[in-house]
């Protein structure tokens, strides 16, 4: 069978080359599309092409077109079901493309005066025109097939079946300015007209709605008004779906293996260790049925909300009272709850430990109020009042699986944009229940099968002693609704523990309290109650958001994560259930059947492990006949369950406990539709290895926007510690999608994690298997996540974000005219790989008489590798006997933690054999002559040259035909050969550093460090002594700064809190004054021997301190320093005329020289120290220059130079450090 495909470029070739392979491999070659060549081949041809390195994009459904419950097969009559009055009026037209819309065809369809809305499943466009427009653009070589968009399309299968006055339903109508002459039939036809709702004038596809009352009979005659694009059923009522719960979605559980991991008491100092304030600053809307006391909350509500209420919003008459629904009340408080009472449970958990207990919430009853409300009040007024996060624990009262429709519709828009008419569109963070409908597939209630929301399941809570029963959080309880979506997505997003969760009780409720619960005096309030369902859930990930909040603007100075990076986040983080309890709820009313003895069976294709009524276990017996209360049989001869409940209840009433069975098969991996994506754990999104078992992450979050199909976001990672898997998560906030299309997704993003040493595999977003990736497979087309995990990374990976398809703007003003879409990504275990790479070959130059020069020495040598970033090269020789035998090892690639360590205890140095840096230098530059890109050779040397002469003359030989090496030499104290290695330095495109003692040779290797990246540094202080802070100053629109602190190589343990004599510590704090988590997961740290080194990408700006403390209080000298990445530029000159040293500096932005700043030097020698040296202005101050007189100086000398300024891109201060060495200067 043949499959049309796009094949792409990946691997440098030409649109012809791609389209004479294609033919090589016999496709046939059907169009060339802007962004690819589409082709018609078979499977094997496919895979042969993709094989070779293309890349094939198979497009499915490509003759169908999908509305609602409608398949459009587009090589049929194209105007059937209209009469030809009708047509010539119609305005709303379908048109099929052969493939995935370019910019250009929009703009040729829009010139023949056809307004292009929206997409329509897969490749399909609803335009907006009349025929003869229509009939022109079917001539187009990218049009397949047009038709009109018929009434039947029209009507969500919800209106097929009402009868009579039916309350309510939804009409929507474009353009949206003809909402009024529809208003006006509805009208016309005894109908009631209950809301009319516009979009803002400058959104373009969007459509104007109505809420309407009238006789279901009408309904199709409503249908067949030209400007009606969608109608739908809206019910008028809706559906309504303490600190164990907190710890299992913050990750603290004991070390035991499942199943018997458990969740540990001890929330709030979980809070206090990683610095975080419980989410202050943060505002959660809870839209529910109002908490507790309602506007009189901050004075007589629940101690555990009490003050913390930003404000109220009644959406009823006005004539509210205390929640007596017990539910929104609950729901507030799994998500701010401060567990304020100080009430326990028997094991020491707090009740009504939410997860975000220092955030502010906004309480909309919108569940007393007409339903169903107005979503676009409800979400502005909510964000107007400074929501961040909005949780949803109720459904819309329709039944599940409802598909995409237009609350959906509406909320993926709002997530966007909640507040339209601001200058910056401002998202929210919207947060649904899945729904208790389960466990069936498509079970997830309406209208949750959005794409931008969180949606959440029920995972089983940590109860093995009562209640429902469980020992195992890896489970998932029995009613959780389960995906996948209509159209196939998966759903939900992540888990969250749902069951028995003790939480806050209104004072207005009758529920019964969790006994002993409650003030001592006044019983009635301040108590707690057991609640279940995915109502529960939701508003833990709620509180999630609010943590995750804080702690990203503590990240990045007071900025928010987009909705799409806190779902990345919570996926990328989460657990995977696999091997839990899969429960399934029984009690669905169709399937029972009375015998006549009273029991009750119904067919159960499995054979389940356990029953379970309410909280109580049921006993298995050999027989169905006679069963007593309480009593089950299952028949697998027949797959037939037979229960008499206890009590004798029928299982399915509605007041009847549920009916649980336990599948016999545990839950399989992710991702699936029982779990989503995992159970959500707050620790690996925080901390990395080894406070969790994740590393150092990445972090883009909608920096890139493309603008057209075919583009792509590229960068090189490697794993920061190879023992553990690593994991990728695309999310992107999707355009919003026509209500019952048969593919939701518009704008279709692909991830790709291509290995570049070795099998050169592919990995693509969501094609999983066990858990982890797994190389081949299709690329996803419907879901707006997708997630690459490796479960076992070596060497370096390309990671690609490609735009496979834009069909609309994500943002607002929306619609089809211009074409956009961001995204944000999560890699977690990794390290960004250099953009311009260091291939360092360093040499050591052996001193004859001390074995501890050139320790050393070697010392300092490792100190710059430990330095060196993934994807840099390293190259190390070692002489044997003599310089004919010079043996060079292996270049090595920096990829991970391990390779940079191992590298370096490779380093050796030989107290026999030739003596000469020459002959290093040698092998070194041998070794490199295979190596492309920019090459330094280091040469460390504390003593004159001490080889044979042979080696040292052919090595200057050869050295002298080596122009593409940059040669860099390090000298330490005052009997290296100098001038030779100035020399060698000055002739190689190189520099000259000078230590004069082991005490400054760390900060003499950070100066070259520098040198070798292009970095500026802004701290570079040897210090002795333990506890005292210093300060680094890194300027605004830093891309990464690098503190490093470095001490003797002696054994030395790094730990948090140092107590004991071998111990260090190490502290970093940011330029709001808290203390950063060492183990803080957008550090990425290394520490080894004598070294820790902390990366920050996009640093706070500011001044950090860095500390050092040595247990006991010991004494012990280490160097201190910072490297900022950005793209201001410190360049500093010598030049020496008889005893006069010139000076020239300037300061550069972007190209752009800086004037203003202040200079400082000091020249340092072994005999004097000259300071307050003295600079004139130059050319305005754009350089600054000045002479010493260095007749009294005698040896070599170090010349550093500090910069203070204000930035004229930022108008934020900065500073610079820079030092020259000069060899015995000549008279």
């Amino acid at each position: 069978m043949n499959r049309k495909a796009i094949v792409s470029n990946l691997v440098g070739e030409d649109t012809n080359g791609i389209i004479a392979v294609a033919r090589e491999e016999g496709c046939a070659v059907e169009h060339v599309l802007p962004y690819g060549i589409l082709i018609e081949g078979n499977r094997n041809q496919l895979l042969r092409l993709e094989k070779s390195g293309y890349r094939v994009k198979i497009l499915t459904d490509v003759g169908v077109l999908e509305v609602g419950d409608h398949r459009i097969l587009t090589v049929e009559d194209n105007t059937a079901g209209l009469s030809p009055q009708q047509l010539k009026i119609w305005s709303h037209f379908l048109l099929q493309l052969i493939a995935p819309p370019a910019k250009d065809w929009i703009v040729k369809l829009e010139q023949l005066g056809l307004d292009v809305v929206e997409p329509v499943s897969a490749y399909g466009l609803f335009v907006v025109g009349n025929m003869q427009m229509v009939d022109e653009a079917v001539k187009l070589p990218y049009v397949s097939w047009a038709g009109p968009f018929l009434p039947q399309y029209r009507l969500h299968n919800s209106t097929w079946d009402l009868s009579g006055t039916v309350r309510y339903i939804s009409i929507a109508a474009y353009p949206p300015d003809r909402i009024s002459k529809v208003a006006d039939a509805v009208i016309n036809y005894g109908g009631k007209v209950i809301r009319e709702t516009v979009p803002p004038f400058y959104y373009y596809g969007q459509y104007g709605e109505l809420l309407v009352e009238m006789a279901a009979e009408n309904i199709k005659k409503i249908a067949q008004l030209p400007a009606v694009r969608w109608i739908e059923y809206a019910p008028p009522q809706a559906g309504l779906e303490g600190e164990r719960e907190a710890q299992i979605v913050a990750g603290n559980l004991n070390s035991a293996a499942y199943p018997d991991k458990s969740p540990l008491p001890g929330y709030t100092g979980w809070l206090e260790g990683l610095g975080i304030d419980g989410g202050s600053g943060v505002k959660v809307a809870i839209c529910d049925s109002g908490v507790d006391t309602n506007d009189k909350n901050n004075k007589t509500g629940h101690r555990d909300l009490l003050g913390r209420q930003n404000s109220f919003l009644d959406y009823g008459d006005g004539d509210y009272c205390p929640e007596d629904l017990a539910h929104g009340t609950h729901v507030a408080s799994i998500a701010v709850g401060s567990a304020g009472t100080g009430q326990k449970d028997g094991d020491g958990f707090y009740w009504g430990q939410g997860v975000a207990p220092r955030a502010e919430y906004v309480n909309q009853n919108i569940l007393l109020g007409p339903w169903p409300p107005d979503w676009q009040k409800l979400v502005r007024d909510a964000a107007v009042k400074g929501a961040q996060v909005m949780n949803n624990s109720w459904c819309s009262g329709k039944a599940p699986g409802d598909g995409y429709t237009l609350p959906a519709r509406t909320f993926d828009r709002l997530i966007r944009d909640a507040v339209p008419g601001t200058a910056r569109p401002r998202g929210l963070a919207v947060i649904f229940s899945a729904g208790n409908a389960g466990p069936g597939s498509f079970s997830i209630t309406p209208p949750k099968e959005l794409k931008n929301a969180i949606v959440v399941g029920n995972s089983l809570n940590y109860n093995p002693d009562k209640r429902f029963r469980c020992k195992d959080i890896r489970g998932v309880f029995g009613a959780s609704s389960r995906g996948p979506a209509r159209d196939g997505r998966i759903l939900p997003t992540v888990v969250a523990p749902g069951t028995d969760v003790a939480a806050a009780l209104s004072q207005g409720s009758r529920r019964t309290p969790i006994v002993g619960s409650g003030d001592k005096v006044h019983r009635s309030t301040n108590r707690y109650v057991y609640m279940t369902g995915t109502s529960m859930s939701a508003p833990l990930i709620s509180g999630a958001c609010a943590l995750l909040i804080e702690w990203w603007r503590r990240r990045t100075g007071g900025k928010d994560p987009s909705p799409a990076m806190l779902k990345a986040l919570l996926i990328n983080g989460a657990e995977n259930q696999a091997g839990g309890q899969d429960w399934r709820c029984i009690s669905e009313t169709g399937e029972w059947i009375m015998l006549e003895d009273g029991s009750y069976c119904r067919p159960l294709e499995f054979y389940p492990l356990e029953i379970v009524s309410g909280y109580e276990t049921m006993t298995a017996v050999k027989k169905h006949e006679a069963l007593e209360p309480g009593e089950w049989h299952y028949s697998a001869k027949d797959q037939m369950l037979y229960v008499r409940m206890p009590l004798n209840f029928r299982p399915m009433d509605s007041s009847a406990p549920l009916l649980y069975a336990l599948a016999p098969h545990p839950l399989g991996s992710l991702p699936d539709n029982t779990q989503g994506w995992g159970r959500v754990s707050l620790n690996n999104i925080l901390l990395q290895s080894p406070a969790s078992d994740r590393g150092a992450k990445i972090f883009i979050d909608e920096e890139h926007t493309f603008t057209a199909t075919g583009q792509q976001y590229v960068l090189k990672v490697a794993p920061a510690d190879s023992s553990l898997p690593m994991r990728f998560t695309l999310v992107w906030t999707d355009a919003p999608a026509s209500p019952g299309s048969g593919r939701v997704l518009v704008n279709d993003l692909d991830l790709e994690v291509q290995e570049i040493d070795g099998k050169n595999r592919i990995y693509k977003g969501n094609v999983f298997a066990g858990g982890y990736s797994r190389a081949g497979g299709h690329y996803d087309a419907l879901n707006n996540v997708e997630c690459v995990y490796l479960q076992k990374p070596a060497g370096v990976y390309e990671v690609r974000v490609v735009a496979s398809a834009l069909r609309a703007l994500a943002k607002p003003p929306f619609g089809c005219r211009k074409h956009g879409q961001d995204f944000a990504l999560v890699i977690d275990n990794a390290e960004q790989v250099s953009d311009k790479p260091v291939n360092l070959f360093p040499v050591v130059e052996q001193c004859k008489n001390s074995q501890e020069v050139n320790n050393i020495l070697k010392v300092a040598c490792k100190q710059l590798l430990v330095s060196l970033r993934a994807g840099d090269s390293v190259g190390l020789t070692d002489l044997e006997t003599d310089c004919s035998q010079a043996r060079s090892q292996a270049i090595r690639t920096i990829t991970g933690r391990s390779i940079r360590k191992s590298t370096g205890s490779r380093l050796l140095v030989k107290s026999k054999g030739c003596k000469s840096g020459a002959g290093g230098l040698m092998a070194a530059a041998n070794m490199a002559a295979g190596i492309k890109g920019e090459k330094s050779l280091i040469l460390f040397s504390g003593a004159k040259q001490e080889g044979c002469l042979q080696c040292v003359d052919n090595g200057q030989k050869q050295l002298r035909d080596k122009q593409d090496l940059n040669i860099h030499t390090c000298a330490l104290g005052p009997h290296a050969n100098h001038y030779y290695l100035a020399e060698l330095a000055a002739a190689h495109h190189g520099r000259y550093f000078y230590a004069p003692d082991a005490s400054y040779l760390a900060e003499v290797c950070n100066y070259l460090r520098a040198e070798l990246t292009g970095h500026g540094v802004v701290l570079n202080e040897t210090v002795k002594g333990s506890g005292g802070a210093v300060s680094a100053l890194v300027e605004e629109n830093a891309e990464e700064v690098t503190f490093t602190f470095f001490w003797p190589d002696v054994p030395k343990k790094v730990v948090h809190d140092p107590r004991h004599i071998n111990e260090i510590g190490v502290r970093l704090t940011s330029p709001d004054g808290q203390q950063v988590h060492p183990n803080s997961s957008w550090l990425y740290r290394q520490d080894g021997a004598g070294h820790v080194l902390f990366r920050i990408m996009k640093p706070r700006p500011g001044y950090w301190k860095l500390q050092l403390l040595a247990g006991r209080e010991m004494d012990i000298q280490y160097t201190v320093s910072a490297l900022v990445k950005s793209s201001l530029h410190l360049q500093l000159d010598t030049s020496v005329y008889q005893s006069t040293l010139k000076i020239m500096a300037h300061v550069k932005e972007k190209d752009a020289a800086l004037t203003g700043w202040r200079p400082f030097a000091r020249l340092l020698s072994a005999n004097v120290s000259k300071d307050n040296v003295r600079f004139n202005e130059i050319d305005g101050g754009k350089e600054q220059g000045a002479i010493i007189d260095c007749k009294d100086i005698s040896g070599p000398c170090n010349l550093l130079l500090l910069v203070d300024g204000i930035s004229s891109v930022t108008g934020t201060p900065f500073r610079r450090l820079k030092m020259i060495s000069l060899p015995p200067l000549r008279f």
